[in-house]
This record gives structure tokens, C-alpha cells and sequence, in this order.
């Protein structure tokens, strides 16, 4: 596969991986020229033998010899737009539809070259058909393509699933051990609000998270209300957290696994009171950007696909839900709990790469939020309005 990022891919890249003599391989081929509409099923197979297997970069643009790259080869620039069409078009075909391909145009001197990007898919596998009625599976060997066999078709439906268990198995010991109160440091007294998700691409062992160089960008994972922000590499992978040094405990941090999971926690108790109280805007701003800050950055690592995302709050027993002016706990209690950990229902993400704005995080999070304020005895979360947008309350 080339570079991660498809947009740091550029013409003197390209010319180099030509000097190199770049080799071809599980998730890599070059292609001179465009398929043609007669050549639809060729395309067909070579997307579907990359996605029910480790997913992969077709380039059109780049001559081969004897499996490496041997010259730039541009196509014309006025066809790109009827390229992508073609293509699209032409992967319409596949079954089931493939989620998160990407067709991305590298501009060079005489035309561009075409980067088809091809995830490592979780709902396969993915057939094309070579008549009327028949359905053909297939998958990368190395250089080549293969059918299927009936056993790794019938593995292939069945990894999602399992993969999808397995992430529901690491959600529930990484919040069991929270709320036994074993985190990264000792956190101070009272509730402690989670969000976890893990990308199946992750679980798979077909990605990992690159810890030396996230040391150097962890930012992202930075959240509004910190002062100031630092982090440390662990056995897990990588923590970042406020820097807060009065001796209380922790209030927040976030830790980023090897696998590409993410689990982000901060204090659910009232800093400015002595009274056992949630403050409702802050926590559920909290779990907003929580998993605004997971989507967007385990989509900066790369992965793709699937993920099994879960809200909780843990050690609840002996606080109310705080609701009034700008939270002021002194103008309105909600009454208890009905359990010490409230663990929210899972939200399973069909695409991480598909989610962009933040009405598409809402439309994932409100539901959350109404199951979490009717454990406290309210009929919906306050901080959504009733078309279900964002509006957090002054009042």
C-alpha cells in the first residue's frame, strides 16, 4: 500500500517509486491505463480480491515490468471526471456494496495518475458476478488472485461477527476495571464518565498505532476545558492528560491503545461544590467531544471500517444529576440513580470514515444521552433540542 494519507501522495513520490522500482505485493498493483467499460468485471475482481483480503492500493498511471513500478505513465486530464464515473459505476456491481473505497487523482505533468484505495472490509465477502446469475468470491494471494474456498467464505461471514464480540469484550474489562477504580492514576472521589471505541480493523491485527509518532501529535486528543496538556507512552500505547497538580487526583485523561482503540475518562463530579453532584451540561459536553475526538482521531491513524463504540458512567451510587443555571447545582437536584455503573448501549459505526460533521456525531450520541438522563428519572437529554441538535442550556 502507499502512504497512509492519500493526499500527501505527490508526482515526485510517485517518479520515485518508479526509481525504486517499487514491487507489487499484497496491496499493491499498478495498472497503465484505465479499464474500459468492457473491462467493468476485471475491476470488479481486483477490488473484491483486495477488500476479502487486506484491503490495498490499485494505481492507474504506473507502468510495470516484472512487478515493479517502471514508469509514470499519465492518463489524459480531461477524462478524470468520466474515470470516476466509470469506476463508481462499475463497483456499483459489487455484493455486498463496499463501504469507504476512495478514488483520489494525483495531478502530474501531461494528466494525473489514479489512486483506487480499497479497505480491508468487515462486511464481506464481496462477490462480483461473471453472468447473469452467477457470483464469483475472490481474494489477494500475495501477487495474485484466487477464488475463495468454501471454508474461508464461510470464515468470512462469520469474522465480523467475532471481531464485533471481541470489541464488545474489550469494551466491558476496560470499563469493569474503571469502575473498580483501576485507571492510568488514582482519580479523585466520585463518578467517573467513559467513552470507548474500538475500530475492528484493529482487532483484526491488520493495523496498529504508530505510539512513536502520535507522541508527536497527540494534540488532537486535547480537550477545550484543560489548561494545559502533556502525555506519556505506557504498555498500552499512548496516554494524554491535563496537567493538574493539586494533589486531589486525576480529573481526565485519555488513553490510546496499540489496536486503535480509544478510551477517554474524566471526573463526573462537580469540582466547584462539596455536594455529591453530575453537572448535566458539563459531562454530557464531555461525552460530545469525547467521541468527536475518537471517531476524528482514529481516523487520523488510518483505520477504516467498522468500530463498536460505548458511553458509561461508573461509581454513580450517592450523586444526583445537578440541573439549572449554568449547572448550578443549587437550583435543582434529579434524583439518584438506579444503579452504581450505567453502561449505555453499544453504537456500532458501519464506517468510521463516514462520519465528517457534527450532526452526524449527534445522530450517534443523542440516543445515548436520552438512555443516560432516564437512568436519573428524565424523559430525554436537555442538551439536544427536540429536532435533536446540539443546543446546550444556559438556563
Amino acid at each position: 500500500m502507499l502512504l497512509s494519507n492519500l493526499d500527501e501522495i505527490s508526482e515526485a513520490y510517485l517518479h520515485c517509486l518508479c526509481d525504486d522500482k517499487a514491487t507489487e505485493s499484497q496491496t499493491l498493483e499498478f495498472k497503465r491505463e484505465l479499464p474500459t467499460a468492457d473491462e467493468r468485471r476485471e475491476l470488479q475482481k481486483d477490488v473484491c480480491a483486495l477488500a476479502n483480503a487486506d484491503g490495498g492500493d490499485l494505481v492507474y498511471g504506473i507502468a510495470e515490468a516484472a512487478g515493479a513500478a517502471s514508469k509514470v505513465m499519465p492518463l489524459a486530464a480531461g477524462s478524470l471526471d468520466t474515470a470516476r464515473r466509470r469506476i463508481a459505476q462499475a463497483l456499483d456491481a459489487i455484493e455486498p456494496r463496499l463501504q469507504g473505497l476512495r478514488i483520489h487523482p494525483v495531478q502530474v505533468v501531461g494528466g494525473y495518475v489514479v489512486v483506487v484505495r480499497v479497505p480491508a472490509s468487515f462486511d464481506g465477502p464481496h462477490s462480483y458476478r461473471v453472468e447473469s446469475a452467477a457470483r464469483k468470491f475472490v481474494m489477494r494471494n500475495g501477487t495474485d488472485t484466487t477464488d475463495m474456498s468454501f471454508d474461508q467464505i464461510r470464515s468470512a461471514f462469520d469474522r465480523t461477527a467475532t471481531l464485533a464480540e471481541r470489541a464488545r469484550g474489550f469494551i466491558d474489562e476496560r470499563i469493569a476495571a474503571i469502575g473498580r477504580r483501576q485507571t492510568w492514576k488514582p482519580f479523585r472521589t466520585g463518578p467517573i464518565c467513559v467513552v470507548v471505541m474500538v475500530p475492528i480493523a484493529g482487532l483484526a491485527g491488520r493495523m496498529t498505532v504508530d505510539i512513536a509518532a502520535l507522541n508527536n501529535s497527540y494534540n488532537r486528543f486535547m480537550f477545550e476545558d484543560w489548561p494545559s496538556v502533556s502525555r506519556t507512552m505506557n504498555l498500552d500505547g499512548l496516554v494524554v492528560y491535563p496537567v493538574i497538580n493539586d494533589g486531589k487526583g486525576a480529573i481526565a485523561y485519555t488513553q490510546i491503545y496499540r489496536n486503535g482503540a480509544v478510551a477517554a475518562l474524566r471526573t463526573g463530579a462537580a469540582q466547584a461544590v462539596d455536594k455529591p453532584i453530575i453537572p448535566s451540561t458539563v459531562i454530557t459536553r464531555f461525552y460530545r467531544e469525547a467521541v468527536t475526538k475518537a471517531v476524528h482521531g482514529v481516523r487520523a491513524q488510518g483505520f477504516t471500517g467498522p468500530a463498536v463504540l460505548r458511553c458509561a458512567m461508573v461509581n454513580v451510587t450517592g450523586y444526583q444529576l445537578g440541573i439549572g443555571h449554568d449547572n448550578n447545582p443549587s437550583e435543582r437536584n434529579i434524583a439518584d440513580s438506579d444503579r452504581d455503573a450505567l453502561i449505555l448501549p453499544d453504537i456500532w459505526i458501519s464506517a468510521i470514515e463516514g462520519i465528517e460533521a457534527d450532526n452526524e456525531i449527534d445522530a450517534l450520541l443523542r440516543p445515548m444521552m436520552d438512555v443516560l438522563w432516564q437512568a436519573f428519572d428524565l424523559e430525554r437529554c436537555l442538551e439536544f433540542d427536540l429536532s435533536g441538535n446540539w443546543a446546550p442550556r444556559t438556563r
